[in-house]
């Protein structure tokens, strides 16, 4: 089924494709022409009226044909049984006389044989004739594999189609479902009609989908049944008599066989003369427009002869150079200096051929990568790869060792795919004979090929109860550590990540397979695309005269920072203060730190108010004060170094007797009691929401000196301490 025919001439040379659009396109009427397009559709193949009616319309019987009520398709079954071609009609002819000749020998000699006269003159089939017939026409209705909506089932006919009487001939015939030439053929060749050995079914129903062995013996298939018959009979005869019923065997095998290969041969040399007419007329139609081109443009240079020098002379002082590729492939060979100067895009494109291949490789890549992820290769296809880590290989042999992945499984040369191996080999630590010839990848050491395969032995050891995993097949890794999680109690010998495969060394280690998943997986090609870019894509100057650009930081953030106003600074402060509390605030249970939270909030409160009075930003900067402007204004606390400031809020040795406050600053409160809290009973202390009393204040203190808070506390206390004593003088009282 693979013998040249039209429509796989067709799809096999697609500038044909064109050209016979073109010839058809010129044989149209001028009318004609004005509904069609002047060259071929981009979707032909989908276009049923562009395909079927025009470009695989068979070129042969185009003028022969008698029935032109429905194109024909150039197939090969269509040319070997059908083409209305006068040669093609001349070898069949040819071929099924042969066949009807030798078929007649035999059954000839049969006659002999048991009725001792010739096949013309005796009144009844011989024995080998009706078991001949009758086996074929079993042979059609046997189950045989057809394929039906994509899929391979076993059906079998009910009744024959392909094996018919001439009574059934004449009367399909008749109504038109056969050609009346197939009259003329059955009883020109009536016995190979009957055996089976030329079919009579129509071009309409003929379907190699569902075609039994009968229907394609045109290809030189003879039935295998057919032949055991034959064999059966001579194996029958005396010693003397096989030899030469077997020669009338041979005979009728030869003329079989070589019935499709006559007419093969003459199809082609039918299609290589329509293919060289077409050719011709398109060449002679493209002289004749460069002709007209010709003439038409000169007799326009006459006239514009000195316009078009002036315009080329300025076309070639201000030619426009050839765009440079600016992919990152080319641009990262430039940074490492494989490359000295840029390659020019493609015609058409913002690439280099390289460049564009380079986005297929890398695709190909991520999906072999993906593949040795969730592959279950044994262990010993394996072994011969891990070989490779010691003994450096070429890369047309190490993409025969990794055929077993379905990317690598292709049979002819693909450059994308020899990429797709270097990238691969440098994954896993292979050694290639040429592994740095001109690749943005970089091979390991041997060191790190080393730690790379013992880690690959290692297994997931995180304890965690919910422990996120990246499913890959059979296999699943931690996202934490990259490792493969091991099943729980596996069997013996058996892979732990897997269970699928036998352990590669140790027991309880894992297997080959699982070992190169792990190494892919911590070692994939799209993340060292990524280090290099960012390794080397910066280091690429915009000025290609500035020599003294500096490598770019690790990080790409800039720690400078603009000196900020004062009132910036503060709002800053502010917002870090309060930034402070709310954190101090959601850590603490609101029952138990009642007391410490609205301290801290009145702390806040006191320092909120008392930001204006802390020192400028000058005394920031500075190790020492100027005892000048310490002088001038009091409220400018001394300079002291950054970070001396001890941050905390309380300190745990902080007494009664400790606590001190400036009496310069008339903004803070008196200290608090240290609470006792063995002495107080939890339960009073919440539901009465009251706090203990403060120390007593200083009442020789100035009424300046005290603040608004210091004053109402005070009064605060005294009342709830005078209303404490009343309570308790009247339950004194009523004992």
């Amino acid at each position: 089924m693979t013998a040249p025919s039209w429509t796989r001439c067709l799809y096999r040379y697609p500038p044909l494709v064109a050209q016979v659009w073109d010839s058809w396109f010129h044989g149209l009427a001028t009318e004609e022409q004005a509904n069609v397009p002047s060259t071929l559709p981009k979707d032909w193949r989908k276009n049923q009226w562009a395909s079927n009616c025009v470009l695989r319309v068979c070129p042969a019987c185009g003028a022969h044909r008698k029935d032109r009520k429905s194109e024909r398709m150039g197939t090969l079954e269509h040319l070997h049984l059908y083409c209305e071609s006068p040669e093609l009609l001349d070898a069949r002819k040819y071929c099924h006389a042969n066949i009807e000749t030798a078929l007649e020998n035999i059954y000839n000699y049969a006659a002999y044989q048991e009725y001792g006269e010739s096949f013309q003159d005796a009144t009844r089939q011989t024995k080998l004739q009706e078991d001949f017939e009758c086996t074929a026409i079993q042979s059609e209705l046997e189950e045989r594999p057809i394929c039906e909506k994509s899929t391979v089932v076993h059906k079998k006919r009910t009744h024959n189609i392909a094996i018919l009487s001439r009574h059934q001939v004449e009367i399909l015939t008749l109504i038109k479902k056969l050609p009346a030439d197939k009259l003329t053929e059955y009883d020109e060749c009536p016995l190979a009609h009957r055996a089976g050995l030329i079919h009579s079914i129509s071009e309409e129903t003929l379907s190699i989908d569902t075609a039994t062995i009968i229907d394609v013996n045109f290809l030189g298939l003879f039935p295998k049944s057919l032949l055991n018959v034959l064999r059966r009979y001579k194996n029958r005869l005396k010693g003397n008599l096989q030899a030469e019923f077997d020669n009338l065997i041979t005979s009728l095998l030869s003329a079989f066989i070589y019935r499709p290969i006559t007419i093969q041969r003459i199809i082609q040399y039918l299609l290589a003369a329509i293919k060289l007419q077409i050719e011709t007329d398109c060449a002679q139609r493209q002289q004749t427009l460069d002709a007209n081109d010709g003439e038409q443009e000169s007799r326009t240079s006459l006239h514009t002869s000195a316009a078009k020098s002036t315009t080329t002379q300025v076309t070639n002082n201000n030619s426009i150079p050839p765009k440079v590729c600016h992919a990152n492939k080319c641009r990262i060979l430039l940074a490492k200096g494989i490359l000295r100067t840029s390659i020019p895009c493609a015609k058409g494109r913002n690439m280099c051929p390289g460049c564009i291949i380079e986005g297929t490789r890398q695709r190909k890549t991520a999906t072999a990568e993906i593949e040795i992820l969730e592959a279950n290769t044994p262990n010993h296809i394996l072994a011969t790869i891990l070989d490779y880590t010691i003994t450096a290989v070429s890369i047309k042999k190490l993409r025969q060792s990794l055929q077993h992945l379905p990317t690598m499984n292709y049979t002819k040369r693909d450059d994308s795919i020899f990429g797709v191996v270097r990238y691969l080999a440098n994954s896993l630590g292979l050694r290639l004979n040429n592994a740095t010839a001109g690749s943005i990848d970089e091979t390991m050491t041997p060191v790190q090929i080393k730690e790379k395969w013992r880690q690959a032995t290692f297994l997931c050891k995180c304890r965690h109860i919910d422990i996120e995993q990246k499913i890959y097949g059979d296999r699943a890794f931690c996202a934490t550590c990259s490792f493969i999680i091991p099943h729980c109690n596996p069997p013996p010998k058996r892979c732990p990540g897997c269970l699928l495969q036998d352990s590669w060394g140790p027991t309880g280690s894992s297997c080959l397979a699982c070992q190169f998943a792990t190494i892919i997986y911590r070692n994939r090609f799209h993340t060292r695309y990524i280090k290099y870019s960012e390794q080397w894509l910066p280091t690429l100057a915009t000025d290609s005269e500035d020599d003294t650009v500096d490598p770019p930081a690790q990080h790409h953030r800039s720690t400078y920072r603009t000196p900020e106003s004062h009132e910036e600074l503060q709002r800053l402060r502010q917002m870090s203060l309060q930034n402070s509390f709310s954190e101090i605030r959601s850590r603490s249970s609101p029952a138990e730190n009642m007391y410490v939270i609205e301290n801290i909030t009145l702390l806040q409160r006191d320092i909120r108010h008392s930001i204006v009075a802390k020192r400028n930003i000058n005394s920031l900067h500075s190790e020492s004060e100027d005892p000048f402007d310490s002088v001038q204004d009091e409220n400018l606390t001394p300079a002291r170094k950054k970070n001396s400031l001890k941050k905390v809020l309380f300190d745990d040795t902080t007494s009664q007797s400790s606590v001190s406050f400036s009496l310069r600053s008339n903004t803070t409160r008196p200290p608090l009691l240290p609470l006792d809290m063995n002495s107080l009973d939890m339960h009073s202390v919440v539901s009465s929401t009251q706090r203990p009393p403060l120390l007593p204040l200083n009442m020789n203190r100035s009424p300046t000196e005290e603040t608004s808070f210091s004053q109402w506390s005070s009064k605060k206390t005294n009342r709830t301490a005078a209303a404490k004593q009343k309570k308790i003088e009247r339950l004194q009282n009523k004992s």
